[in-house]
């Protein structure tokens, strides 16, 4: 199998991707709204606004995009788009559906929730003035959570973190009295384990991450914690096979618990390398950033050469055996096996 590229002809950057009904739906600077199919199939739509677009989620019936100075657009039928009134200029960094709800989280301390498909958005309450980063739903719990951090200009200290949750039924009332000195960048929640991945001071800037194994709640007990004694960040984590896979800027690591990590890839000699991104699908692990590895295992990886892929932003899949990855403005596609 091969990786090719799909050159769009444009030099916006492109943030996020979704897959919804038989396409890929891939959002970007200045409003890039694409919809792609394959290398023969693929259109530019109009997303009803000219700011950035950074997160794009799916409810398998509604596309919703977000982004840059309160942009919210959303679309039934993946070709004609709608603008919405979000109540907010602030800017907003991710979107997610759960039991028929919808929330964006954002800067400047926004939550919104809505529960008719976007139409209409209302502020949810959370006594902490946060930068949401990420949001997401724990369906067996029926719980939304959420993570961030709190700024102190002038401070060279980093700034509190919060993970946020909420239980209630219309996503209005939160619980954001969990505080850790952490600049929280991401979240996963995947078989009963929270992970959550940033940086700390101690006393220096260095990678940290956080595992909960039990239902999250302010009172709930860190189960596992793993520093890198590096400036460096912890960026994102998938799970699967038994085995849950993290990255941070220099290094990829691997653990069967969540709790007890080790270094698979990388480390704090390898500056060249700078992850953001990984995913599994389809048999094959996929870690991407300044380079692209694959692992069939998670603890075995290798870098895919040439390089001629930009800074990787992140990476989607289909049941169909088709995982996709994208960079600043091409997108990447993987067929057939985990054979290279």
């Amino acid at each position: 199998s091969q990786w090719f590229s799909h050159d769009l002809g444009i030099d916006d950057d492109l943030f996020d991707m979704v897959y919804h009904k038989g396409a890929w739906y891939v959002i970007g600077a200045n409003g890039v709204l694409i919809r792609f199919v394959d290398e023969a199939h693929w259109e530019f739509l109009n997303s009803r606004v000219s700011l950035d677009l950074y997160s794009i989620g799916s409810s398998g019936e509604t596309l919703i995009a977000v982004g840059k100075e309160g942009s919210v657009v959303s679309s039934d039928d993946g070709e004609q788009w709608k603008q919405r009134f979000s109540t907010t200029q602030a800017d907003l960094n991710d979107v997610t559906s759960g039991s028929g709800l919808w929330t964006i989280v954002g800067m400047d301390h926004t939550i919104l929730t809505s529960n008719d498909n976007g139409l209409q958005w209302r502020p949810a309450n959370c006594d902490a003035e946060m930068n949401w980063a990420t949001v997401l739903y724990d369906g067996d719990g029926d719980q939304w959570l959420t993570v961030g951090w709190m700024e102190y200009p002038g401070r060279l200290i980093i700034p509190d973190g919060v993970i946020a949750s909420s239980e209630n039924v219309n996503g209005l009332e939160w619980d954001c009295s969990a505080r850790l000195i952490v600049k929280f960048y991401n979240a996963v929640h995947i078989n009963d384990t929270l992970v959550v991945l940033g940086i700390q001071d101690a006393p220096i800037a260095t990678g940290a991450l956080y595992t909960f194994k039990e239902e999250f709640s302010a009172r709930a007990t860190v189960d596992g914690k793993e520093v890198i004694n590096e400036i460096s960040a912890y960026r994102d984590a998938d799970y699967a096979n038994g085995r849950w896979v993290a990255v941070a800027d220099k290094r990829v690591v691997s653990s069967e618990d969540a709790v007890s990590w080790s270094t698979v890839y990388g480390g704090s000699r390898d500056d060249y390398l700078h992850l953001r991104d990984v995913h599994y699908a389809n048999g094959l692990w996929v870690a991407g950033g300044s380079d692209l590895l694959v692992s069939s295992n998670g603890q075995d990886w290798d870098r895919v050469d040439p390089r001629p892929w930009g800074e990787l932003k992140g990476a989607a899949s289909n049941n169909e055996g088709r995982t996709l990855v994208f960079s600043e403005n091409k997108i990447w596609e993987r067929t057939g096996d985990t054979q290279w």
